[in-house]
């Protein structure tokens, strides 16, 4: 037969000459072995070895697209920066990722998603590198290695870890605020037309006048926002890991072009000092009501890469990249990823990685760098020096053009965190995001994700921490969360027998709850009595708290799932139930936090019918009345906890005052609901004895 294809269409090796053969390689005879000078094989099979870049440490998964950006607005009277002046259209490069995922990651996992973008402006790229929320989980640089490696896979394992997650989370309070929207709708958008884009630090503008103003970016989804229910999420994740890519790419090919309009929010430089909020706080928003949204532009992606590889993978955005009229900000963080992303550029994908196609830009380039791996423009400098005498470029010829700085108020160089200020702390911006903007479905589904994630938790004291961090952010929302998580757990017990099962594995094998042996009955300070409420032929959970027989000790739940039918048979519809909290000394709790701690937990192991709500709130009530400073309230006070045998009852719903049993006598009443044992100043246990509408989670301490 004869190949008819013209001669352009023949096989090349990389050097242009025509390559041998496409499917032999050259052997010695047939059946003989192949031979080290087959250049064309070695070419191959060397270049198919290094054809993979590292991925990036984070948002490795993503895909994007080009298109333009066109100023609707004028808004000169803020910036000279040439891209935002009126009428000006601007060609652009977007790219979307998932952060903490690895390439072959679905799109669909609860993760913020980056919104990376860069402008070939007439002065040179000017890259917004943002995600999808208006802030961050940490605000110092310091810290973000830290957190990433905590998103990442256990080094032990291999495995993506929720411990690792909740671990850093609740010991970092200012991630709330990501957090909260991490956990709500926004943590997984439908497809990334329908997410919105935000600079999240704070910048810099600067005026023909020299002017300055602190500015925020805001790009909004024309095409509406819309998410992914945590079930959708995983449908999709395992029916279509590029769904987000593949949405981009279709939408695009098939002519509906997404656009994005940007606003900006707009702080006159004089203003920030004495502003309510750290304005370069990364963790904060700028609410609206203090500055409103000003338009300026919208943003239309139109036309998708020839080569994914080529445009997508090898496109490197980097905050540093500001053009003249805007700039940097005192934002620990955007000074820190300053230097960080074109610093893992050049280790990425080389030192002259600007000189790539989707890198380069298409202002002329006047640098002085030279050589270098893969260099293949000259520079346009006469010599490669400064100063030359041969018509090289020289900065200091440049007119009008503003430095982006701001003034330092003379000081030590010292490590400490942002000053205060007025309204600074790390729960009130979540706390308002979930009471004014979420309604009530959305709080349920943010309930829902939040017990979904730390159900995964195996690590007892990061979940208790986990439970706490949401208590402290918003209480409501708090409890829901912790009868979530108890009754996620039961449920799970259940499926795996009626007997009980480890729904938590301990991580630690130190402390009382790591030992070969539960502690026995003898141990100081444990309540040896039968569970409460368990009396013979009434509740057939008969198990010893201290013995270590009952599986709370091990971390099992049969005191929680089993034998509920007739758990509320022998509660019965009393509604004097009680709640007992018993704590064991310890030198480092003072009655203060012992107070706390039970508040807490009454909180979280709140009944739903009227009668325990009722109960509740009076109790709350002589709490929050007396301080926990009395005895007759039922609550630990410095003398009572002083006092022998080291374990004391805190607290009684029923108002009852019970003198200090000795660890081996307890007897409570039947219809006491719950249990809260404290070791070592942390809560440990909090089992539900019968299921009688009580959710209350059960927590161990391991250390």
């Amino acid at each position: 037969m004869v190949d008819k294809r013209p001669e352009s269409e023949r096989t090349t090796t990389n050097a242009g000459i025509p390559a041998p053969s496409d499917e032999h390689s050259l052997s010695v005879g047939s059946d003989g072995p192949i031979v080290l000078h087959d250049a064309y094989l070695v070419e191959k099979m060397a270049h198919f070895n290094r054809e993979r870049v590292p991925e990036r440490v984070v948002h490795a998964k993503g895909s994007g697209a080009y298109g333009s950006f066109q100023v609707t607005n004028d808004v000169s009277q803020y910036t000279c920066a040439d891209l935002f002046q009126p009428g000006r259209r601007t060609p652009m490069l977007a790219r979307f990722s998932t952060v903490a995922g690895e390439m072959g990651s679905p799109d669909t996992w609860r993760d913020p998603r980056g919104f990376a973008l860069k402008f070939y402006t007439r002065e040179g790229n000017f890259d917004m590198v943002g995600n999808n929320t208006p802030v961050f989980f940490v605000r110092d640089p310091q810290k973000f290695q830290d957190f990433i490696r905590s998103q990442k896979r256990d080094p032990r394992t291999g495995l993506r870890d929720n411990t690792m997650q909740w671990d850093f989370w609740s010991l970092s309070p200012e991630t709330s605020h990501q957090v909260t929207w991490l956990m709500g709708d926004r943590g997984i958008p439908r497809t990334w037309r329908n997410m919105d884009g935000f600079s999240s630090h704070t910048y810099q503008w600067i005026n023909a006048k020299g002017q300055r103003f602190w500015v925020k970016y805001h790009f909004r989804t024309d095409q509406g926002n819309d998410f992914l229910t945590q079930e959708e999420s995983d449908r999709i994740a395992g029916e279509d890991a590029d769904h987000h890519r593949r949405d981009l790419f279709e939408a695009i090919e098939r002519g509906d072009h997404p656009s994005w309009t940007l606003s900006m929010q707009i702080m006159p430089i004089d203003e920030a000092a004495g502003y309510r909020y750290n304005p370069f706080d990364l963790t904060k928003v700028w609410p609206k009501g203090d500055y409103p949204l000003i338009e300026v532009g919208r943003m239309t992606l139109d036309r998708n890469a020839d080569n994914h590889f080529i445009h997508i993978e090898q496109a490197a955005f980097e905050p540093s990249n500001m053009v003249p009229g805007t700039g940097a900000s005192p934002d620990k963080m955007l000074l820190g990823r300053m230097f960080s992303y074109p610093d893992t550029h050049r280790y990425r994908i080389g030192v002259n990685y600007d000189e790539l196609p989707p890198n380069r830009p298409h202002a002329p380039v006047r640098s002085y760098g030279k050589d270098g791996a893969m260099r293949h423009y000259a520079p346009d400098t006469g010599q490669v020096y400064h100063p030359n005498s041969f018509g090289g470029p020289d900065a200091d010829r440049q007119q009008g053009v503003e430095p982006a700085g701001w003034k330092v108020e003379a000081s030590e160089m010292v490590r400490e965190a942002y000053r205060l200020r007025e309204d600074d702390d790390d729960v009130s911006q979540p706390r308002a995001l979930i009471r004014d903007v979420m309604d009530d479905a959305a709080r349920d589904r943010l309930v829902s994700n939040i017990v979904g994630h730390v159900s995964a938790v195996n690590d007892l004291a990061v979940l208790q921490r986990a439970l706490k961090y949401w208590s402290d952010i918003d209480p409501e929302i708090g409890a829901r969360v912790a009868r979530g998580s108890t009754a996620t757990d039961r449920r799970s017990a259940a499926r795996k027998g009626a007997g009980g099962s480890a729904t938590r594995p301990l991580h630690s094998v130190s402390g009382p709850y790591g030992r070969a042996t539960p502690p026995t009955a003898s141990s100081t300070g444990w309540v040896t009595s039968p569970v409460p409420g368990a009396s013979a032929g009434s509740c057939p959970v008969t198990s010893s708290v201290a013995t270590g027989t009952s599986s709370v000790l091990t971390g099992r739940s049969s005191v929680a799932t089993g034998r509920s039918s007739a758990c509320r048979a022998a509660a019965g519809s009393s509604s004097s139930m009680s709640a007992w909290i018993v704590f064991r000394e310890s030198s480092s709790l003072s009655s203060a936090t012992a107070c706390s701690l039970a508040r807490s937990c009454w909180t979280a192991g709140s009944a739903s019918s009227a009668s325990a709500s009722g109960e509740r709130a009076s109790t709350l009530s002589a709490v929050s009345s007396t301080g926990c400073a009395t005895p007759s309230a039922g609550w630990v006070t410095s003398a009572g906890w002083a006092a022998a045998p080291s374990v004391v009852w805190a607290a009684s719903s029923a108002g009852s005052a019970w003198a200090a049993p000795t660890p081996t006598t307890v007897s409570p009443p039947a219809s006491t609901a719950a249990v809260v044992i404290l070791v070592k100043a942390r809560i440990c246990v909090l089992a539900p004895l019968c299921d009688t509408g009580q959710h209350v989670p059960y927590v161990h301490d391991h250390t």
